[in-house]
């Protein structure tokens, strides 16, 4: 029996899934959207590349998981900050400064955000329009709450 290779752990569908697909937003984060794949996600996760394609079966499926972890993320935090009854100026630092936040502990969301936001290709670049336009109406409907209570003059 060889002791030097670490055992690998067992784990029920719902936890490798989550695994695997952390693994993989730090390897679009490292590798970027075009060049990450199923290969440097098993090797990350330290399990066969075949584990990973029963996961996500082939690449776009493996995009579209990870974008959709990054955008969920940042639907999230947009909507915990905006759903308060402040100020609107209080509303918007605190969105910045959650964003600012999540650059420092969360730094994979943001380098895959921000590859995303430049990447228009075909497959990509739709979703992405469609994650601005949730963010910016989340946003838009701050900014009304505070033109309806005098916060913001209209000129």
């Amino acid at each position: 029996m060889d002791l030097s290779s670490p055992r690998r752990t067992r784990l029920n569908p719902r936890k490798r899934r989550l695994q695997l697909l952390d693994c993989a937003l730090s390897v679009f984060a490292r590798d970027g959207l075009g060049r990450a794949n199923h290969a440097a996600v098993a090797d990350l996760a330290g399990v066969s590349v075949a584990t990973v394609f029963h996961y996500f079966p082939n690449r776009d499926a493996l995009v579209d998981a990870v974008l959709a972890q990054v955008d969920d993320f940042f639907i999230q935090l947009a909507n915990e900050v905006h759903r308060h009854d402040s100020p609107l100026r209080e509303i918007l630092i605190a969105h910045g400064l959650a964003f600012l936040r999540a650059a420092e502990t969360n730094s994979d969301y943001v380098r895959v955000w921000l590859d995303w936001s430049t990447a228009i290709r075909e497959q990509v670049w739709p979703r992405y329009l469609d994650f601005q336009e949730r963010l910016i109406t989340i946003v838009a409907d701050s900014i009304r709450r505070g033109r309806s209570r005098g916060e913001v003059s209209v000129s």
